[in-house]
Protein backbone atom coordinates (compact mmCIF):
# COMPACT_ATOMS: atom_id res chain seq x y z
CA UNK A 1 0.00 0.00 0.00
CA UNK A 2 1.33 3.45 -0.89
CA UNK A 3 1.55 5.86 2.04
CA UNK A 4 -0.16 8.56 0.02
CA UNK A 5 -3.16 6.29 -0.60
CA UNK A 6 -4.05 5.71 3.06
CA UNK A 7 -6.81 7.57 4.80
CA UNK A 8 -6.28 11.08 6.12
CA UNK A 9 -6.41 9.89 9.73
CA UNK A 10 -3.81 7.14 9.20
CA UNK A 11 -1.55 9.53 7.31
CA UNK A 12 -1.93 12.13 10.03
CA UNK A 13 -0.74 9.65 12.67
CA UNK A 14 2.17 8.65 10.43
CA UNK A 15 3.07 12.29 9.73
CA UNK A 16 3.08 13.16 13.42
CA UNK A 17 5.75 10.52 13.95
CA UNK A 18 7.83 12.15 11.22
CA UNK A 19 7.66 15.49 13.04
CA UNK A 20 10.31 14.16 15.41
CA UNK A 21 12.79 14.36 12.51
CA UNK A 22 11.70 17.95 11.88
CA UNK A 23 12.32 18.81 15.53
CA UNK A 24 15.82 17.31 15.36
CA UNK A 25 16.51 19.50 12.32
CA UNK A 26 15.34 22.56 14.27
CA UNK A 27 17.80 21.73 17.06
CA UNK A 28 20.63 21.44 14.51
CA UNK A 29 19.71 24.79 12.99
CA UNK A 30 19.37 26.40 16.40
CA UNK A 31 22.86 25.21 17.38
CA UNK A 32 24.27 26.49 14.09
CA UNK A 33 22.66 29.92 14.48
CA UNK A 34 23.85 30.29 18.07
CA UNK A 35 27.39 29.21 17.16
CA UNK A 36 27.44 31.77 14.33
CA UNK A 37 26.03 34.51 16.59
CA UNK A 38 22.93 34.78 14.35
CA UNK A 39 20.67 35.45 17.30
CA UNK A 40 17.65 36.69 15.34
CA UNK A 41 17.71 33.53 13.22
CA UNK A 42 18.12 31.48 16.41
CA UNK A 43 15.06 33.15 17.95
CA UNK A 44 12.99 32.46 14.82
CA UNK A 45 14.15 28.83 14.77
CA UNK A 46 13.21 28.44 18.43
CA UNK A 47 9.75 29.78 17.67
CA UNK A 48 9.38 27.34 14.77
CA UNK A 49 10.51 24.51 17.03
CA UNK A 50 7.96 25.55 19.67
CA UNK A 51 5.13 25.31 17.14
CA UNK A 52 6.43 21.97 15.87
CA UNK A 53 6.31 20.61 19.43
CA UNK A 54 2.84 22.07 19.99
CA UNK A 55 1.41 20.57 16.80
CA UNK A 56 3.10 17.21 17.42
CA UNK A 57 1.84 16.95 21.00
CA UNK A 58 -1.67 17.95 19.96
CA UNK A 59 -1.81 15.75 16.86
CA UNK A 60 -2.35 18.71 14.55
CA UNK A 61 -1.35 18.53 10.90
CA UNK A 62 -0.93 22.00 9.38
CA UNK A 63 -1.56 20.65 5.91
CA UNK A 64 -4.97 19.41 7.02
CA UNK A 65 -5.80 22.79 8.57
CA UNK A 66 -4.79 24.53 5.34
CA UNK A 67 -7.14 22.23 3.45
CA UNK A 68 -9.93 23.03 5.92
CA UNK A 69 -9.68 26.72 5.00
CA UNK A 70 -10.65 25.77 1.43
CA UNK A 71 -13.81 23.89 2.45
CA UNK A 72 -16.90 26.01 1.87
CA UNK A 73 -19.49 23.41 2.87
CA UNK A 74 -19.34 20.06 4.63
CA UNK A 75 -22.21 17.65 5.24
CA UNK A 76 -24.71 20.30 4.12
CA UNK A 77 -23.44 22.99 6.51
CA UNK A 78 -21.76 26.15 5.25
CA UNK A 79 -18.31 26.69 6.80
CA UNK A 80 -17.79 30.29 7.90
CA UNK A 81 -15.71 29.88 11.06
CA UNK A 82 -12.05 29.52 10.08
CA UNK A 83 -10.62 29.73 13.60
CA UNK A 84 -7.90 27.22 14.45
CA UNK A 85 -10.26 25.43 16.84
CA UNK A 86 -12.94 25.03 14.19
CA UNK A 87 -10.43 23.98 11.52
CA UNK A 88 -9.13 21.25 13.85
CA UNK A 89 -12.70 20.05 14.41
CA UNK A 90 -13.49 20.21 10.69
CA UNK A 91 -10.28 18.37 9.82
CA UNK A 92 -11.20 15.58 12.22
CA UNK A 93 -14.70 15.33 10.76
CA UNK A 94 -13.38 15.22 7.19
CA UNK A 95 -10.99 12.44 8.20
CA UNK A 96 -13.71 10.39 9.89
CA UNK A 97 -16.72 11.11 7.69
CA UNK A 98 -15.31 11.29 4.16
CA UNK A 99 -13.35 9.04 1.82
CA UNK A 100 -10.78 11.76 1.12
CA UNK A 101 -7.23 10.38 0.92
CA UNK A 102 -4.01 12.20 1.71
CA UNK A 103 -3.12 12.12 -2.00
CA UNK A 104 -6.36 13.89 -2.94
CA UNK A 105 -5.85 16.48 -0.21
CA UNK A 106 -2.29 17.17 -1.42
CA UNK A 107 -3.43 17.45 -5.05
CA UNK A 108 -5.94 20.14 -4.09
CA UNK A 109 -3.36 22.04 -2.03
CA UNK A 110 -0.81 21.80 -4.86
CA UNK A 111 -3.31 23.28 -7.33
CA UNK A 112 -4.16 26.12 -4.95
CA UNK A 113 -0.45 26.88 -4.42
CA UNK A 114 0.11 26.98 -8.20
CA UNK A 115 -2.62 29.60 -8.49
CA UNK A 116 -1.52 31.67 -5.50
CA UNK A 117 2.28 31.59 -5.76
CA UNK A 118 3.68 33.21 -8.90
CA UNK A 119 6.56 31.44 -10.65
Amino acid sequence: MAIQGVSKISYSKFRNRLCITDIARHYENLDLFIASNRLEDAANERTNMHFNFFYLLNGINIQHLAFGVLVEEFDGAKITDHSETNLITLSGRIGKESDLTQRELEEVLTEVKKKLIPN
